[in-house]
């Protein structure tokens, strides 16, 4: 695989219940390199670094270690896609039979885009409910038409139902390096599951999933994220984290080249060596966070040197620690 293979462009998308009390997919923020969030005035915001909760870091490396893995998908379209990941949720015991239809409904539900009228920040968190459960009410509705999934969940089926944003789509596909290929992250609340699951998906080739995109960028990488409602953290910031780890050309690389779910785990855990975590404190000043820089650069150092000069720097540093040993001891006494 040539360098521009590993060019990416991420989105994450989350459950919400829109103004008609019908659940929906909803666009939260896209990585090209960097973090972007829409604003609460109406626009996309500036790219900017993704800071990372520890529990949602924990909850994905439990979730690669207990998740659905299906690599070199051969699939081309979201309802391929989507009826894979249900046989494997329930072969694995994710999943109930009885609810199948359920989540397959919600996985091709439409997906929006944010604009002045509707974002994450002003819709209500989606969640996916057992049908006749005591919780269940209108604003959560679960969906009911038995209608064709595809022709009523992909295709809109009114102008103003087409997605939204046109002003900005050109702006954001000339921003995205030629021949990048997208992640689309998935998450969500849906109170059927016993417990969160992840599905990784890696397809054969990457497809594009119109219009399920903001832009027409083909598919490689796609994760579902759904379970009731987690303890320690928010699917949305699970879904940051992820979507930040595969913004991350080195973590991105190790999911290209995985032959399975141990080599994922381990990327996961290198990741988890280069991130820093600040722990409770009253700072008075900022600047003291100038410290970790240095601290930041040496593990990023380490991480992005080239395989083949890894071996010369641990060399390096052998010769470093050698010398300090082999130094006379009288050199170190401050009374001579």
């Amino acid at each position: 695989m040539s360098e521009a293979t590993f060019r990416a462009y991420v989105e994450l998308h989350e459950l919400v219940m829109d103004k008609n009390s019908e659940l929906r997919w909803m666009e939260a923020s896209h990585w090209i390199k960097l973090e972007e969030d829409f604003e609460e005035m109406g626009h996309w915001g500036r790219p900017h670094l993704s800071y990372l909760t520890f529990h949602s870091l924990m909850e994905v490396r439990r979730a690669f270690t207990k998740g659905i893995v299906l690599l070199d998908l051969p699939e081309r379209s979201l309802a391929g896609i989507a009826n894979q990941i249900l046989d494997h949720m329930i072969d694995g015991g994710h999943l109930k039979p009885q609810d199948r239809e359920a989540v397959l409904r919600t996985l091709l539900l439409q997906h929006s885009h944010p604009d002045e009228s509707a974002s994450l920040g002003t819709l209500s968190p989606g969640k996916l409910q057992q049908t006749g459960s005591e919780e269940a009410d209108t604003a959560q509705p679960l969906l009911q038409e038995h209608h064709s999934i595809e022709m009523k969940t992909l295709s809109p089926s009114s102008e103003q139902e087409q997605p939204r944003s046109h002003g900005f789509k050109k702006p954001l596909l000339e921003k995205i390096l030629p021949d990048s290929e997208a992640v689309l992250v998935l998450v969500g609340c849906a109170t059927l599951l016993d417990r969160p699951t992840l599905a990784f998906i890696r397809l054969k080739d990457a497809v594009e999933l119109d219009p399920v995109l903001e832009v027409s960028v083909p598919v490689r990488f796609l994760f579902v994220v759904l379970g009731p409602d987690p303890h320690y953290t928010t699917y949305h910031e699970i879904g940051r984290t992820i979507s930040t780890m595969m913004s991350e050309r080195v973590f991105r690389h190790d999911c290209y080249l995985a032959e399975g779910r141990q080599e994922l785990v381990k990327g996961v855990e290198d990741f988890l060596d280069c991130c820093i975590v600040v722990p409770p404190c009253e700072i008075a000043n900022e600047q003291l966070f100038k410290t970790l820089l240095p601290i930041q650069k040496d593990l990023l150092r380490k991480r992005y040197l080239p395989e083949e000069k890894k071996p010369e720097l641990l060399k390096e540093l052998e010769q470093k620690l050698q010398a300090e040993v082999l130094k006379p001891e009288d050199d170190d006494n401050p009374f001579t």
